[in-house]
């Protein structure tokens, strides 16, 4: 077990949120693609593997057998590995028997020990893995989810279809939660002794949220904490969520008729992953449903609709999109369905007074706006110029 398997399982872990998933194509899409990533890659490969996965700098991120989570490895056998990459000592492993046993120098608990390491096949692990993706890759997600579950607790690839074949078909017979919140904790656990891991494990756990529940996200946030050197980078990843509610507002009221009379109703936060309009490509980025209300040029409300806004990590908006009310209103059937996925709201979003948008700002920038639609709708300005000068009028 190596460093790619837990790099593309935790690539994998992030494109695989509710949001993101899609049809059961895109699983299928996914796991031929990690297939053919682990063929190139040499699996299976008749060597020895150590029961364990390593990071770079010879750290042991968790392990099935002598070593423990946290050893970091000087020698193996007349080999110095101290501070090598996951890949340098994979090749040591690779030219070792699959039924040899390797002498280990290592850092444990402060101390300096030496053991004996028994090695095993990796070969029949990652048979097994490339069995279980080879189910997922043919659409078979019941029994990829049922021989995945098998060994997962051995296996991060194995964790991740499990996880992913569950949402793909027929996620409610699934504990999704708890599939994605096993891969998850791994994930963390590896950022704990690499770093370069750990922008994608913040990264998951905003996209995971909605899936693993409040409390786990919770807990993994705090995991977060107990990074040596980077205790405080979930907490720095946060969005500045009053800016973002003012900033989606005022997205959201481009080319109502009354935007002073709007009102907003914000039930949900803000969640990463992606958002997929109906017959367009998806949407990366914060995302969250709403509603909103507001009069119509007869001077009466129309009615409370969804409304969906995707930001950049920036606070601009870079899609909305506001339900109908009709009988094919796409967006409020899509919000209704997703915001199971959606955390709460963030306390931010009712204690800052800049958040909602004031009577003075949303008639100004509506007027601006109005103003640059005609121009263009006249052929003053080319769409090039009409867009240049919107995203300048909202500060985007």
């Amino acid at each position: 077990m190596n460093k790619l398997s837990m790099t593309l399982a935790a690539l994998a872990l992030t494109s695989s949120t509710v949001a993101h998933a899609g049809p059961d194509e895109d699983v299928r899409d996914a796991a031929k693609a990690d297939l053919a990533a682990f063929k190139a890659a040499g699996w299976p490969e008749n060597r020895c593997s150590l029961s364990a996965y390593l990071t770079d700098g010879g750290f042991v991120s968790s392990s099935f057998g002598v070593l423990k989570e946290g050893d970091q490895l000087i020698y193996l056998g007349s080999e110095n590995v101290e501070g090598q990459s996951a890949e340098n000592i994979v090749k040591i492993l690779k030219a070792t028997a699959p039924n040899a046993s390797l002498t280990a120098r290592l850092k444990r608990d402060g101390g300096v020990i030496e053991t004996t390491v028994p090695c095993e096949n990796a070969g029949l692990q990652q048979q097994q893995d490339l069995d279980v993706l080879d189910l997922a890759a043919r659409k078979k997600f019941p029994e990829c989810v049922a021989a995945a579950q098998k060994l997962a607790s051995r296996s991060a690839t194995s964790a991740l279809m499990a996880y992913r074949c569950a949402l793909a078909k027929n996620p409610a017979n699934y504990d999704l939660a708890s599939l994605g919140n096993r891969v998850l904790v791994a994930q963390i656990t590896a950022a704990r002794y690499d770093a370069a891991l750990r922008p994608a494990a913040v990264k998951a756990i905003h996209e995971m949220r909605g899936i693993i529940g409040e409390r786990n996200y919770g807990l993994a946030a705090e995991a977060t904490t107990r990074w040596p050197g980077g205790e405080t980078l979930f907490r720095e990843s946060m969005p500045e969520w009053a800016r973002f509610r003012q900033n989606a507002e005022q997205a959201v009221l481009v080319g109502f008729f009354d935007p002073a009379s709007a009102v907003f109703e914000w039930p949900y936060g803000f969640t990463y992953g992606s958002w997929k309009p109906v017959l367009q490509g998806r949407i990366e980025g914060w995302w969250t449903c709403g509603r909103i209300n507001a009069k119509n040029r007869m001077g009466g409300y129309v009615g409370s609709r969804f409304f969906v806004v995707v930001m950049n990590s920036d606070g601009q908006a870079v899609f909305t999109e506001t339900g109908t009310g009709g009988n094919y209103d796409f967006v409020s059937m899509q919000c209704a369905n997703s915001v199971a996925s959606l955390p709460p709201a963030p306390s931010e979003f009712f204690r800052q007074a800049a958040a909602p948008i004031t009577e003075t700002s949303g008639p100004k920038i509506a007027d601006e706006l109005a103003k640059l639609k005609a121009l263009f709708d006249s052929g003053a300005l080319t769409e090039e110029e009409y867009l240049k000068a919107k995203a300048k009028v909202l500060g985007t």
